[in-house]
């Protein structure tokens, strides 16, 4: 709301104190205090409190959007509207969540040779939040679109809507690429930074990275495309791009995948489903342009 509100800054100011708070209080909570995990969770709750405080403060004396009591009680139309639009976002976490859990189980169950469940559990993690990092980037470059795509569709600029998407997915391919090859020539280094150093979990850690991560190329494409629906108004788009990869394709391809090829079948998933995924939004967005051009 706060970047809605014409004040991106603040919205971003907002995570980093936030961040920084909790940075700054769990060794003090943990080592300090001798709270240990009670510590940091206390920590993680005290920095979120304290960045609601600042949103709350700006929503009641600054921002351009007053929080006023009259204003409180929900009406069925906005409400509606609000379910429409949040669903697809909703539906990510939703499916990310059970990815998450299909994997993991997958991995316990298919043992490997010289590396036990913990260290493939471990590598996958690392995997997941690397590629986590480039899609964060991606969605930032989306979100920076949405509100000039939503501005431009609505004044009937058609021209300005299709110059802003075909922007956005070049500076996200742009990241997706570098991210992709960072990981591809220097799986070692980054498994490094995570602590990582024993010789077989290394091994398997860099096939991790270069197989599963051999699709990221293609996420940046699909971010913006998903958030170019939403942005559009045309949820039911946006929420079938968002969830196609995580939960439509990626669960499935790794049941089948890791009967037939075991471990490597698992990993074989990851880039299946980017590049499915792809393909599957080229040819949404591709119909959708030619029904533009012929006036449909």
């Amino acid at each position: 709301m706060a970047r809605a509100c014409g004040s991106p800054i603040l919205a971003m100011g907002c995570f980093l104190v936030g961040a920084v708070i909790n940075l700054v209080l769990d060794p003090i909570y943990i080592f300090v205090f001798n709270w240990g995990v009670k510590g940091a969770a206390i920590a993680t709750v005290t920095s979120q409190i304290m960045s609601a405080v600042i949103l709350l403060v700006y929503f009641l004396k600054k921002g351009h959007i007053r929080l006023r009591r009259k204003n409180i009680c929900p009406t069925l139309p906005i409400c509606g509207q609000i379910f429409a639009f949040g669903l697809p976002s909703c539906m990510i976490q939703v499916a990310v969540t059970i990815l998450q859990i299909e994997l993991n189980k997958a991995v316990v169950s298919c043992e490997m040779a010289g590396v036990g469940s913990e260290a493939a559990l471990s590598s996958l993690g690392i995997v997941l939040r690397i590629s986590s990092v480039v899609v964060a980037i991606c969605v930032g470059i989306a979100l920076g679109m949405q509100p000039i795509i939503g501005f431009n569709k609505g004044a009937g600029f058609e021209h300005r809507v299709k110059e802003t998407y075909k922007k956005a997915v070049g500076a996200a391919t742009v990241v997706s690429v570098i991210g992709w090859l960072i990981c591809e020539l220097f799986p070692a280094e980054i498994l490094q930074i995570f602590g990582m150093n024993e010789p077989a979990s290394m091994a398997f850690g860099i096939k991790c990275m270069r197989i599963s991560l051999f699709g990221l190329a293609f996420t940046g494409f699909q971010v913006v495309s998903a958030q170019y629906y939403l942005a559009a108004g045309q949820a039911v788009k946006a929420m079938l791009l968002s969830i196609l990869r995580p939960l439509l394709l990626m669960v499935p391809l790794i049941h089948i995948f890791s009967g037939i090829w075991g471990m490597d079948g698992i990993l074989y998933a990851g880039p299946t489903a980017d590049i499915l995924t792809a393909l599957i939004a080229a040819g949404l967005v591709g119909y959708d342009s030619r029904k533009k051009r012929k006036g449909v």
